[in-house]
């Protein structure tokens, strides 16, 4: 996380805010479809295998791996054909060139492919292991290209900075698939594979519309912000996100850590050890975030700073932003909890609703606060999933995953 701040520092600096803003629209278009081609199977795909793996049922755990990939590559193409046909047909003309869509392809495949690896890893317990391509190599490979030009040019192109990207992941998922690989258990090597039929893929869609609204959620307010302020406001707006988002980094790591064993626990309906996880989860996630929010709040202009004199006039955005981060940490591992226990449509229903207020505070605010109107529709979104996930899950599954004591739980229901 560290070194990815350091990038982010390092690529505004050399762009400067407009620049900057335009580059972090691309890397969202880019994960957006890197979302719509994994067709939510990256979680389910982590709950399943974790379970197979538990039973030793190899066959049928080789079959879903070689099945998943081939979904993910066709997805990939299709989402690819589609910005062909736009291209060749003019409707980029003058505003995206060959080397553009080249580039573009390239970051989506990677960054699809490397959340499917990494999936494939917390399935069979690597849990570590699986967030160091991304969270390790990435950042450091990009660090070095990034370190290279900045001691060389005082500036440079969006182009330059996303091949950066493209080169980075590119090493990312070359360790994630080698990793792969080596940690496969043996009986799974020589398993003759049991594919799943077709309608486990469907089982997949509920995630995948849960991935794409939590993914305009969370993406929405820097769209809204550069149709009515321009990349500039984006800029301003992207630096500000950047820092707070170390807040959340307790919950990421611990939710990607619990997804399996949230699973196992689940199909054994051991609610003590549900519980108990819950409750690590929310006291580490928290302790972590009040620490964090009370410097972004305090010293948030030195750290807007570090960016550059133009992106100062982000400040009071980052104030806002880390203020819901905190929501988004006290309330715990909700969501995730939600996803792996079959509740994946209750998850959409509540951000989507999360999304329209989102959506609804930002055209309403953005056009007179501008990066700061975009920083409280965010707030108040983070607020509003997080409540309604945890009220769910305390009133319908019997488990508390914030760090109040609100009420004695009721035992998890069988669903």
């Amino acid at each position: 996380m560290v070194i990815g701040l350091l990038n982010g520092i390092i690529l505004a600096r050399l762009l400067g805010p407009s620049n900057f803003g335009t580059y972090s629209i691309v890397l969202s278009l880019v994960n957006f479809c890197a979302i719509l081609a994994l067709l939510g199977i990256p979680m389910l795909a982590t709950r399943d295998i974790a379970v197979n793996a538990e039973h030793e049922r190899w066959n049928t755990l080789r079959g879903l791996m070689r099945a998943t990939e081939r979904w993910v590559m066709l997805a990939v193409l299709a989402i690819l054909g589609i910005f062909l046909m736009l291209f060749t047909g003019g409707v980029f003309d003058h505003v995206v060139t060959w080397t553009d869509l080249l580039i573009f392809a390239a970051l989506v495949a990677s960054v699809a492919f490397g959340q499917l690896r990494a999936a494939f890893l917390r399935g069979l317990k690597n849990v570590v292991l699986a967030d160091v391509p991304e969270l390790l190599v990435r950042p450091v490979v990009g660090f070095i290209l990034l370190g290279s030009v900045y001691v060389t040019y005082d500036h440079t192109s969006v182009t330059l900075a996303l091949g950066v990207q493209i080169f980075a992941s590119g090493i990312a998922l070359v360790f994630a698939t080698r990793w792969l690989v080596a940690k496969q258990p043996s009986h799974l090597k020589t398993a003759i594979p049991k594919e799943p039929e077709g309608r486990w893929l469907m089982g997949a869609l509920p995630f995948l519309a849960i991935g794409v609204i939590t993914t305009l959620q969370s993406q929405l307010s820097l769209y809204i912000l550069a149709y009515f302020s321009g990349s500039k406001q984006v800029g301003l707006f992207q630096a500000a996100s950047q820092f707070t988002g170390v807040i959340s980094i307790g919950l990421v790591s611990v939710n990607l850590a619990m997804q399996p064993r949230l699973s196992v626990a689940w199909a054994k309906n051991d609610k003590v050890e549900l519980q108990r996880l819950l409750t690590i989860a929310a006291r580490i996630s928290t302790g972590l975030a009040i620490l964090v929010v009370l410097g972004l709040i305090f010293f948030a202009k030195p750290i807007l700073l570090l960016y550059g004199t133009e992106y100062v006039g982000g400040v009071n955005a980052l104030r806002i932003l880390a203020i819901g981060q905190l929501f988004n940490a006290v309330a715990g591992s909700c969501g995730v909890l939600l996803s792996m226990t079959g509740n994946q449509v209750i998850v959409m229903r509540g951000t989507l609703v999360a999304l329209v207020a989102n959506a609804l505070v930002g055209f309403l605010l953005v056009p007179h606060l501008a990066s700061v109107g975009a920083a409280i529709a965010v707030a108040i979104a983070l607020a509003t999933w997080n409540i309604i996930f945890a009220i769910y899950a305390l009133t319908k599954l019997g488990l508390n995953t914030t760090i109040f004591r609100l009420r004695e739980s009721r035992p998890p229901l069988n669903l």
